[in-house]
């Protein structure tokens, strides 16, 4: 089986932030031992690519994880509050099966790298 990694940060993890903690995300990911099985939990900045409360497969160079936006928000824009603030409130407001939906184990992502698919509901 191997190693399951999920990391909630909130921000994109292919959205255009350039910061030491998106970089640090997305170096993760990329470099990590194929055995461990890394999925992420965050805000989308792309809804139609990666829509809010839904797995996405997701691609970072070599690597295909599962991304689960809480929410999404408009690139570029400076929210008033900060990320981490609307991701805890919009988390907790979600409905019980969204929230053990992101939550749930997904499925190992595909081995080959350049799908994008979505998967939908709990438990995967």
């Amino acid at each position: 089986m191997g190693i399951r990694v999920r990391i909630f940060h909130p921000g994109d993890p292919l959205g255009t932030g350039s910061g030491g903690i998106e970089t640090f995300i997305r170096g993760i990911v990329r470099w990590a031992p194929d055995d461990i099985d890394i999925s992420v939990v965050g805000v989308s900045t792309d809804n139609a690519s990666r829509p809010a409360e839904r797995w996405t497969v997701c691609d970072v160079g070599r690597r295909t994880f599962r991304f689960f936006p809480v929410l999404a928000q408009q690139p570029g824009l400076r929210p008033a509050l900060p990320h981490a603030l609307p991701l805890a409130l919009r988390y907790s407001s979600m409905p019980l099966s969204s929230r053990r939906s992101a939550m749930a184990t997904p499925e190992r992502a595909p081995a080959t790298t350049g799908s994008r698919e979505e998967a939908h509901g709990a438990g995967i």
